[in-house]
């Protein structure tokens, strides 16, 4: 309850408290060890775009959780809806936070002030959801940036010391000034190999998280071929199945949800881009089939 000249105002809000902690061996929620299974999000949807009220944001949450069967999302690229991660919050669904943005980065000193002031509000306004595990500071698959990637991590580092920084790159032997060392491993050409082995990767003795795979390696319609969506489920399986067995990996998470809005390069000229294991609707494809085979 706040007193001021203008009365009295009463804000209500909910929080929960747990403990976590990234080590090289793994990631502890309440001391207890996890393997991170999860898919990265947009919040699109057919017709509306990123029109959508509570009940479809929270709704997201639970599919997520119960229906895929992840334990983690990744908000990529950009915070979202304050309805989405509320439900987070209430059924244990760990999110990472990432801030706006995709490979480009500025030069002018209006476009670096943004950034920070970007990562500023990320970490402001969402340090009180308990799902929260960790705060992404650099533009996804950006280029190294010294200058201005130590300044963001000086940021969250000020507002926020009880979570852990991370950073997304898509190439090897990348800067690393984040506490989780972040990659995209598209190295998943077909049913040989899922992921890369870690060590190849030169994560610096740091965690190491897969942050995106698949999706533009293997795009797959719901309206494909059987051959093709069988094909498309085996490629998540074998990543699925490397997650778990290399140990000096924390976790992985897949690119993505579900199908989404974007640019022309991507579809079949219709601006739809078929990565997802859910259609744009949220029907499942296949794929989906395998997270929630790994549910208890």
């Amino acid at each position: 309850t706040i007193v001021s000249e203008f009365g009295k105002e009463t804000y209500t809000n909910k929080f929960g408290f747990r403990t976590i902690r990234f080590e090289k061996d793994g990631f502890y929620l309440n001391d207890k060890k996890i393997k991170l299974i999860g898919l990265n999000r947009h919040q699109s949807y057919p017709y509306v775009g990123y029109a959508m009220p509570k009940s479809m944001q929270e709704d997201d949450a639970i599919l997520l959780k119960y229906e895929a069967g992840v334990n983690v999302v990744r908000t990529s690229h950009y915070p979202q809806s304050a309805h989405f991660l509320n439900k987070c919050d209430e059924i244990g669904l760990l999110v990472i936070n990432e801030i706006p943005g995709w490979q480009h980065i500025g030069k002018s000193k209006t476009w670096r002030n943004q950034h920070y002031e970007n990562v500023k509000s990320m970490v402001i306004e969402e340090y009180n959801h308990p799902s929260l595990i960790s705060h992404g500071v650099r533009i996804d698959e950006s280029q190294d940036d010294q200058k201005l990637y130590s300044k963001s991590n000086e940021i969250v580092h000020t507002l926020d010391n009880t979570r852990p920084t991370l950073g997304v790159r898509n190439f090897k032997n990348s800067e690393l000034l984040e506490d989780i060392y972040a990659y995209n491993d598209f190295i998943c050409k077909d049913l040989s190999k899922g992921l890369d082995n870690p060590k190849n990767i030169k994560s610096l003795g740091k965690p190491y998280l897969v942050t995106e795979y698949l999706g533009h390696m293997e795009p797959t319609k719901a309206t494909d071929s059987e051959k093709q969506r069988i094909y498309h489920a085996k490629r998540h399986a074998l990543v699925v199945n490397d997650n778990f067995k290399n140990k000096d990996c924390v976790g992985a998470i897949g690119w993505c949800f579900a199908d989404y809005y974007t640019h022309v390069d991507f579809g079949s000229g219709d601006h739809i881009c078929p990565h997802g294991v859910f259609d744009m609707y949220r029907n499942r494809k296949y794929a989906a089939s395998i997270y929630q085979a790994q549910q208890d």
